[in-house]
C-alpha cells in the first residue's frame, strides 16, 4: 500500500462496545471539525470489531471483557488475543496509509470502552509512531474501580494519551487542536448558542451495510418488541435537565438546561433518514420535552415532512394537561414517537416532590393515558428506598402498579426497577449539606459499601435490609401483574448483586428486625 500524501489532521474512532449501533461521536465530531476547517474523518471502529468477532466461539469472553469496565481476573483465550492483535494491526495500518493523521482520537463512550482501550493504545504507539493520541467521551469521567480515581486522570498519569478532552467535546476538540494542547483539557460548559451551531454529523466514512447484518440481533434483555430493528442513530436535542432531582448527578455535568431549536433537530433527523436509510432514532437527551415549545416544533416539522416514516424514542417527563394537552401526543405519534422512558421513581406523590420531580398524580395519569391512547409505548423507571420512603410510600408504589396494570398488554407499559437506592457522589443528596442534615444521612463515600448501606436518622426503619426486601417484593409484584421489564434492565444480574450485598451487609451490620409489612 502507498502511504497517504495528504495528512488528515485527525481520525476519530469509536472504541468497541457490545451493541451493534452506529456510534455517533466520530460522525458528529468529524462534522464539527471539518466545519471549522480542520480535516477530520470519523470511523465506527466499534461496529467493525463487532462484525469481525461476534460469530467467533470466544465472543462471550470478549463481551464479558468489554462489559466489565475493569480489568477482569480471567484472561482472554490465547486465540482471541492473537486475533484481536491482528485486527488492530490491520485497521491501524489501514488508517495510517489512507489518512496519515496527526492525531488519532478515541471515543470512550462508556465503561464498556475502557478495557479495549487498554489493549489498543500500546499498539497505536507501536504501529503509528509520532501520532498524538487524543481521548474524549463520558467514559473518561467515571471513576476507576481499581485505582478509585477518575479515568481521565489515570490515563494521563500512566502516559496513555497525549491529550484528554473532558466534557462536551463538540467545541472543545476544535480549541484543543487549534491550540496544540497537551495534557488534560477541561471543556467549558456549552452554551445554547454552542448547541444550536453544531453541524449535522458526517456519516461519509460509515459502512451502513454492516449494520444491516444485525437487523434481527437482540441487543439486550427485553428488546423493544419482536421484529423491531434494534439499530438506531443517536440525536442530541438538549443537554441538562429542567429538574434538579436530589438523587441525580446530571446537574454536575450540565448545571443549566440548554436546548436546540426544534426545527433544527427535525431537519437533522430528516437529513440522516434520507442519507442513511436508518429509520430508528434515539435521543441522548435527559429530557426530550424539557422545552415544550421546541418539542412541539420538532414534532410538527417531522409530521409535515416525513409523517409516519421514522421512529424515535427518548427520556421525558410527565407534565400537566395545560402544559402538554392531548393534541401534543397525537402530533408526536405522527412525527414518529414510539416510546417514552419516564423517571416516575415512586407511586407516592409525597416522595416525588421530596425528590424535586415535581409532578402530581393527576399529571401522571394524564401522561400515561394519553401515551397509551396514541399507541406510544412507555417505560417507567422506579427507585426503591429513597431516604424518606416509608412503608406507606412503598404501598403507594404498589397501588400505582396495580392501578395501571390493565394497560400493560404487549409491553406498552414497561417497568424498570434499579437496585436499591444508592447515593451518587455528585448528587445534591451528597454534595448539598442541607439535605444530609435534613435527612440525617449517615455515609462514608470512601467506603464503597456505604453507597448502598447508608442510613437516615429521620427515617431509621429505612435500612438496607428493609430496602432489599421491598425491592424483592416490588419485583415479584411487577411479574405477577405481567408487566414487561424495561429494555436493558438485567434483572437477574441485579438480583444476584443484591444477594451478594445482603451477605456483606449481614456480616458488617448488627442484626435488627424491622416490621416491613404484616405479611412479611
Amino acid at each position: 500500500m502507498t502511504e497517504a500524501t495528504v495528512t488528515t489532521r485527525i481520525v476519530i474512532i469509536s472504541i468497541p462496545y457490545t451493541e451493534p449501533l452506529p456510534m455517533v461521536a466520530p460522525a458528529l465530531l468529524s462534522g464539527c471539525l471539518n466545519h471549522a476547517g480542520i480535516s477530520a474523518r470519523g470511523i465506527d471502529f466499534a461496529i467493525e470489531f463487532l462484525n469481525c468477532f461476534i460469530d467467533k466461539p470466544y465472543w462471550p469472553e470478549i463481551k464479558n471483557l468489554l462489559a466489565l469496565g475493569i480489568a477482569p481476573a480471567t484472561p482472554l483465550p490465547r486465540r482471541a488475543l492473537i486475533d484481536i492483535v491482528k485486527f488492530i494491526k490491520s485497521k491501524l495500518t489501514d488508517i495510517r496509509v489512507k489518512y496519515n493523521p496527526e492525531y488519532i482520537g478515541l471515543s470512550i463512550f462508556t465503561n464498556e470502552s475502557i478495557n479495549f482501550s487498554y489493549i489498543l493504545i500500546p499498539y497505536i504507539r507501536r504501529y503509528m509512531p509520532g501520532v498524538k493520541i487524543m481521548l474524549g467521551g463520558r467514559g473518561l469521567e467515571l471513576t476507576c474501580g481499581i485505582e478509585n480515581r477518575l479515568h481521565y486522570k489515570k490515563y494521563w498519569d500512566h502516559g496513555m494519551a497525549d491529550v484528554l478532552v473532558v466534557g462536551d467535546s463538540e467545541t472543545a476538540i476544535i480549541e484543543a487542536i487549534n491550540g496544540n494542547v497537551e495534557g488534560i483539557y477541561l471543556a467549558k460548559s456549552q452554551t445554547k448558542e454552542d448547541l444550536e451551531n453544531i453541524p449535522i454529523p458526517n456519516w461519509d466514512d460509515y459502512d451502513f451495510e454492516i449494520y444491516k447484518k444485525f437487523d434481527n440481533y437482540k441487543i439486550v434483555e427485553g428488546n423493544d418488541s419482536p421484529g423491531d430493528d434494534p439499530r438506531y442513530i443517536s440525536v442530541t436535542g438538549s443537554k441538562g435537565c429542567v429538574r434538579h432531582c436530589t438523587f441525580c448527578d446530571v446537574a454536575s455535568f450540565w448545571p443549566t438546561y440548554i436546548y436546540r431549536d426544534g426545527e433544527k433537530i427535525a431537519d437533522e433527523i430528516i437529513a440522516n433518514y434520507r442519507k442513511t436509510g436508518m429509520r430508528n432514532f434515539r435521543f441522548s437527551d435527559n429530557l426530550i420535552n424539557g422545552s415544550i415549545s421546541h418539542y412541539r416544533k420538532m414534532n410538527k416539522r417531522l409530521a409535515e415532512e416525513i409523517p409516519n416514516k421514522i421512529q424515535y424514542r427518548g427520556y421525558a417527563i410527565f407534565r400537566s394537561k395545560t402544559q402538554m394537552p392531548e393534541e401534543d401526543f397525537a402530533v408526536a405519534k405522527k412525527a414518529g414517537c414510539v416510546g417514552w422512558t419516564v423517571g416516575v421513581e415512586s407511586g407516592s406523590e409525597r416522595i416525588r416532590y421530596a425528590m424535586k420531580k415535581k409532578f402530581s398524580n393527576q399529571d401522571l395519569d394524564h401522561g400515561i393515558i394519553n401515551l397509551h391512547k396514541n399507541g406510544i409505548a412507555q417505560s417507567h423507571l422506579l427507585i426503591v428506598g429513597y431516604p424518606t420512603e416509608t412503608k406507606w410510600d412503598h404501598q403507594e408504589t404498589e397501588n400505582y402498579l396495580k392501578r395501571y396494570s390493565y394497560l400493560n398488554a404487549n409491553g406498552m407499559i414497561r417497568i424498570g426497577i434499579t437496585p436499591t437506592f444508592m447515593l451518587l457522589h455528585n448528587s445534591p443528596l451528597v454534595q448539598d449539606s442541607s439535605y444530609t442534615q435534613e435527612y440525617g444521612l449517615n455515609f462514608n463515600l470512601s467506603d464503597n459499601m456505604d453507597r448502598y448501606f447508608w442510613t437516615a436518622d429521620t427515617n431509621p426503619d429505612n435500612t438496607f435490609d428493609v430496602r432489599y426486601y421491598r425491592w424483592k417484593r416490588l419485583i415479584k409484584l411487577v411479574y405477577d401483574l405481567k408487566y414487561t421489564i424495561h429494555a436493558g434492565m438485567p434483572m437477574k444480574k441485579w438480583a444476584d448483586e443484591l444477594e451478594s450485598l445482603k451477605k456483606i451487609y449481614d456480616e458488617k451490620k448488627p442484626k435488627k428486625v424491622y416490621t416491613i409489612f404484616p405479611s412479611n
